[in-house]
């Protein structure tokens, strides 16, 4: 099984954000489920800006710690 495309609108705060990218990634590898975050880049679910400026250092962290 395959979990493609999942975020967190900009809109919420880094805190949250993070929190709830860590709970997602603990229950998809739980159910050995692979996983696309979604987006890398601007697209109202950034991680990093446009310019290349990452967003929270946090947050790249607990993304790029799930493998």
């Amino acid at each position: 099984a395959y979990c493609g495309e999942f975020g967190v609108i900009e809109a919420s705060s880094i805190e949250s954000n993070a929190r709830w990218h860590r709970d997602v990634i603990e229950i998809l590898k739980e159910l050995n489920i692979g996983r696309a975050v979604w987006s890398y880049k601007e697209m109202s679910f950034p991680m990093v800006k446009a310019d290349g400026r990452v967003v929270s250092e946090e947050l790249i962290k607990v993304v790029s710690e799930s493998n």
